[in-house]
């Protein structure tokens, strides 16, 4: 049976005037702290702790500005997928993926199976398979 929600709780509107990088959300996750991430359309990503917006751009490591995903595997590292391709976060630096298969690449979904392997799909890297990171990368190409 479905329950009704119930709405009697506070809610709050945020924007740019309160620190969010942009209005466009592309995707939202919590990480292992608590804290919210936002994927915005084209001014990077915003993490937000409950209290305040801490932003983070291309000039910051980021590998992109338009962020579609973002999410936190088991060894808590953070994913970003972008219009250019996939990086991480580590807590306090961003690292890039550079190889053939994903570099450049739109990256708009990622996933970590249960054997801890991150899989990543997009524009053109959508096929019977994704490409992967365990330790070594591998790429598909569904284009013709």
């Amino acid at each position: 049976m479905i329950r009704p929600l119930n709405r009697t709780g506070t809610y709050r509107t945020y924007s740019m005037a309160d620190g969010l990088a942009g209005m466009r959300i592309e995707h939202i996750a919590e990480d292992s702290e608590g804290c919210v991430w936002f994927a915005t359309w084209d001014n990077g990503v915003s993490r937000f702790d409950g209290n305040e917006f801490q932003n983070f751009t291309k000039q910051d490591g980021l590998i992109d500005d338009r962020t579609y995903f973002v999410t936190q595997d088991s060894q808590n590292r953070l994913w970003f997928g972008t219009a250019n391709g996939v990086c991480w976060y580590d807590g306090s630096r961003f690292h890039h993926l550079k190889d053939d298969g994903i570099a450049g690449r739109d990256v708009r979904c990622i996933y970590e199976d249960n054997e801890g392997r991150v899989w990543f799909g997009g524009t053109r890297t959508l096929g019977l398979e994704f490409p992967r990171f365990d330790g070594v990368f591998r790429a598909w190409d569904s284009s013709p």
